[in-house]
């Protein structure tokens, strides 16, 4: 089995006031996943889930985000970069 490129588009959407979800276009139960969030303060998150869910504020902001997919000993990873105003119009 391989990972399918589709995986690798993630988009990000509200959840609530303060909380960020980002999902995989294309999830798979065999897939394991690691978000990493990188903060402007250089601080980082990870979540393990299938989708993973971050706090962004104002003073808050996430740079990068990073999804690392992994299945049978495989792994790919992508990284998202934001631009410094993303999280203001958002």
């Amino acid at each position: 089995d391989d990972i399918k490129e589709e995986v690798f588009i993630f988009n990000e959407k509200r959840s609530g006031e303060k909380k960020v979800v980002f999902e995989a276009e294309t999830t798979e139960k065999n897939y394991s996943y690691l978000w990493t969030a990188t903060y402007r303060d250089g601080t980082k998150k990870t979540s393990s889930n299938q989708k993973g869910e971050f706090e962004v504020t104002n003073d808050h902001v996430i740079d990068q985000m990073e999804l690392q997919v992994s299945l049978n000993g495989c792994t790919k990873k992508i990284l998202k970069s934001y631009h410094s105003n993303f999280w203001y119009f958002f």
